[in-house]
């Protein structure tokens, strides 16, 4: 069951990643050809920025889907019910902070953003994505049960579909000549869409949950009990969430600030693609990590480390052919697909090359300590 499971995940990911992979492609496009540079690269450097705000979510999600492998796989429905219950209100705290620190970032916007861009579409375009983002997290605690029950599939059709025909209702309307700050405002739609279904899906799947409405019916000391253990958790999966920030969503904002928001949209075209491979096959892999945390509890530990290495051995040799396809085609693809004047030159290329062998061939170990729910190795 679990490698069933496990395969159907991989193979949902898989179908909605290229999905959203087709459509992004042709969304970046229009952006371009409808809207110019400079609010492209506020495009992407909003959406990037929204990553910075979800530090806000101090890297509870890896922590609680693991948490939650235990109850689920031995059907302790007592105790599923009380960490349902408060994974919810912790997400309905953290949507209500993200909010807060992106009003916020109102003030350093003009300071951020090295271009002209109209007060319109620079100020209600943040707030569209920030209400967006903050809204996102009202669904975060049906999407980690889901997971953690292996039902990621689920999870990935749900916000595969919807964010794909976000993509093309925005292609649509920049056909028609739509504002841009409507055209970012269907995000906001996205993920009202993915809220309700989250909602019906959860409902359905576990009706025993809606009895966590009813907070006397809940054990006082077990919660603080369950409290604790989320809380240590959280003390070692934030050091990895804030890296993590760093790393992957700072860029942009480094190259708006120092060069301007219309060399985003050159940078951005060959991170795409790196982008890409590591999307998809990060699609693929991602139900590995529910299939190793369940393998925690019903095989030896030899076994899960047998496992373990295999999946290391293959992610390195992945990587190792990536970061070759990427480095002899990379620049042949950005000229067809946006024009010669943006080609970066190869030396460039190669050091974007490493980047894509590490992002690739760290997927695996990244997996593996989602299912071990291993983040102590960074003590506080």
């Amino acid at each position: 069951m679990f490698r069933n499971k496990v395969a159907l995940g991989s193979q949902i990911g898989f179908f909605t990643s290229v999905l959203i992979l087709i459509t992004n492609f042709f969304l970046r496009s229009y952006f371009v050809k409808v809207y110019g540079a400079d609010l492209t690269g506020y495009y992407l450097l909003v959406v990037q920025l929204m990553g910075v705000l979800n530090l806000a979510e101090l890297g509870i999600s890896t922590a609680l889907t693991y948490i939650l492998f235990k109850p689920l796989h031995r059907k302790e429905n007592s105790e599923l019910r009380q960490l349902y219950f408060i994974i919810k209100k912790i997400y309905h705290f953290i949507a209500l902070g993200i909010l807060v620190i992106g009003l916020l970032f109102f003030l350093l916007l003009n300071s951020i953003v090295n271009a002209s861009i109209s007060p319109e579409n620079l100020y209600i375009t943040w707030g569209v994505f920030v209400i967006s983002t903050s809204l996102s997290y009202l669904y975060s605690a049906q999407s980690v049960i889901l997971t953690a029950d292996q039902n990621v599939y689920l999870v990935k059709l749900i916000t595969g579909l919807t964010r794909s025909l976000a993509y093309i209702l925005q292609i649509f309307l920049m056909i028609c000549g739509v504002s841009f700050w409507i055209v970012c405002a269907i995000e906001l739609l996205s993920n009202v869409i993915q809220l309700i279904l989250f909602n019906k899906l959860t409902l359905k799947k576990y009706p025993q949950l809606v009895k966590l409405d009813i907070t006397d019916t809940i054990n006082k000391e077990n919660i603080i009990s369950v409290k604790s253990k989320i809380k240590r958790e959280i003390k070692y999966t934030f050091v990895h969430k804030i890296a993590g920030v760093v790393v992957f969503n700072t860029d942009y904002l480094i190259i708006s600030v120092f060069l301007g928001i219309t060399v985003i949209t050159s940078f951005s075209s060959y991170m795409m693609l790196i982008q890409a491979l590591a999307f998809l096959i990060s699609a693929i892999a991602s139900p590995l990590g529910a299939y190793i945390g369940a393998k925690l509890y019903s095989d030896s530990k030899e076994k899960v480390i047998r496992i373990i290495s295999l999946y290391n051995s293959l992610f390195f040799m992945l990587g190792i052919f990536c970061a070759y396809m990427f480095y002899i085609s990379s620049s042949t693809f950005v000229s067809l697909w946006m024009g010669k004047e943006i080609v970066l030159s190869q030396q460039l290329v190669l050091l974007l090359s490493v980047n894509c062998f590490v992002l690739i061939a760290r997927i695996s170990f990244d997996v593996a300590k989602v299912g071990l729910g291993y983040m102590s190795d960074i003590e506080l």
